[in-house]
């Protein structure tokens, strides 16, 4: 089983990397998503740590497939500074439980939440891989 998930990610992280090179070619580079795999156990909860200030209105917003994802808490944490500096910014730490077997996607878009129209800032995609 593990030499078939090492075989499927080493062929998935391939395809990322082909079809990413052709589209930077096109297009500017700070416009595309960053994209990160994770290999998590069904039923154990795993973390996504991102820079984040609200200050500025903007916070990530997840988007995912609740038959394989659940997102178990989000919570901002200010950087600690000599003085309680406004704006200076933190993480948001997002928690998430994988619920089944199989592979999924989670969509982070570091955006404001009132503007939906508007494109995200930021965008980062996790390939989730839940194994037993």
């Amino acid at each position: 089983m593990k030499k078939y998930l090492a075989l499927l990610i080493s062929l998935l992280a391939l395809s990322l990397l082909v079809s990413g090179a052709s589209a930077a070619q096109n297009q500017n580079t700070a416009t595309h998503p960053v994209i990160k795999t994770k290999m998590v156990k069904v039923n154990k909860e795993f973390r996504v740590v991102l820079k984040s200030n609200p200050t500025t209105g903007y916070s990530w917003m997840a988007k995912f497939d609740p038959k394989y994802i659940q997102l178990v808490s989000s919570r901002y944490v200010p950087y600690k500074t000599g003085s309680d500096i406004a704006g200076s910014g933190g993480v948001q730490i997002l928690t998430f439980k994988a619920i089944k077997l199989g592979i999924s996607r989670i969509t982070l878009e570091y955006q404001r939440p009132w503007a939906e129209t508007v494109p995200p800032l930021k965008e980062v995609k996790y390939i989730i891989f839940a194994f037993r």
